[in-house]
This record gives structure tokens, sequence and C-alpha cells, in this order.
């Protein structure tokens, strides 16, 4: 439920509680009749009530309708990743890091012009169940005459190789976008010593 829902909510629950109280009052007997019907008859004459009891039916029935509302996944694009837990502690890794590992692998196979990462900790679940797994999504150049699906499926399975090797990540999703073909010139590989 996102922000805008739980305020409308907080206000609905307390508008309809004190409702409740006032029902409760003149059920008790504590309002005279006399005052509650005067109150009543007067309210019921009003053109603010019509808009009130408008705005409360609205806001009804957008909190009816969230309760049917299917909840996404929490995605994070910063923050650490737990890779392992051993003996010495956590190892965690930040999704910077991540992120730039999968550029500079995919950039390095042939075929691909430019590769841009995004790397998303999607937590799921809740409570004992709850887990948290790496998204990645790669939208990538690549050069004009060659097979899309086999430049993608090379660069995929590099990836996933490269993850597995350096980090140990093996359930990692991935998400690989050819966003352009291009012509121009591979970037030219300089070696830093």
């Amino acid at each position: 439920m996102g922000i805008i829902n739980r305020i409308l909510l907080f206000f609905f629950s307390l508008s309809v509680a004190a409702l409740s109280l006032v029902v409760l009052a003149a059920c008790l007997g504590v309002l005279p009749e006399s005052v509650w019907l005067n109150e009543l008859q007067y309210a019921l004459t009003r053109p603010e009530t019509i808009a009130g009891a408008v705005v409360v039916f609205l806001i009804a029935f957008q909190l009816f309708c969230c309760s049917f509302r299917r909840t996404r996944p929490a995605e994070h694009a910063t923050g650490e990743y737990l890779v392992l837990q051993n003996e010495a502690g956590a190892v965690r890794v930040a999704l910077d890091a991540v992120r730039r590992l999968v550029e500079q692998t995919a950039t390095g196979l042939p075929g691909i012009r430019l590769a841009r990462a995004k790397v998303y900790r999607v937590h799921s679940g809740r409570g004992a169940e709850a887990a948290d797994q790496l998204k990645l999504v790669l939208d990538l150049s690549i050069g004009r005459g060659l097979n899309v699906n086999e430049v993608s499926a090379s660069a995929a399975k590099e990836i996933r190789e490269e993850l597995q090797e350096v980090m140990g990540l093996s359930d990692v999703a991935l998400d690989l976008r050819v966003t352009s073909l291009s012509d121009a010139a591979l970037p030219s590989k300089r070696r830093v010593v």
C-alpha cells in the first residue's frame, strides 16, 4: 500500500471511529434525542454534507480497490547484497560493484558496442520465507549485421558464468534488451597497467 493510500486509510479510520462514538453516545442516551435529531436534520439540508458523503464514498472505494491489488516485491537499486555467510562473517557486495562487473563483462564481448546495466535487489516474501534476489536489466547496443539472438545468448551465458565465478551468484534474474543496432566502431580497449 502506497503512502497516499495509508494517509487516506488513516483519515478514513479516524472518521469512522468518530462516527461510531457519536452513534454509541446516541444509543446510550448520552446525547438527548432532541439534540442529535435537530443536528441531523440541519446537516441533511447542507450542500457540504453531500460533498462530504461523496468524498467519503470515493475514499472507501479507493481503499476497497486497494485490498484486491497484488503487491510487488520491493526493488532497491542501491545498497548491498549478501553474497555468502560463513564462520568469518557475512560477505556483502555493493550493487554498484555488480553493475560495473556486468557492464565490463558485456562490453568485452565481441559484437557488443555498448552495455548499460541496472542492478536491483528484489525483496520477496514475508517472515521466514523472505529472501533477497538480484535482478539485472542489461541494455545492449549491438553491431549491425550480427545475429541478435547469438550475441545476446552469448552475453547472457558469459555474464552468468562471470557472476558465478567471481561472486558465487547463480540465481540472478537477467533481462537483456537490445536497445540499438550500431554501425559505430567498437570503443578502443585500453590496457591499464
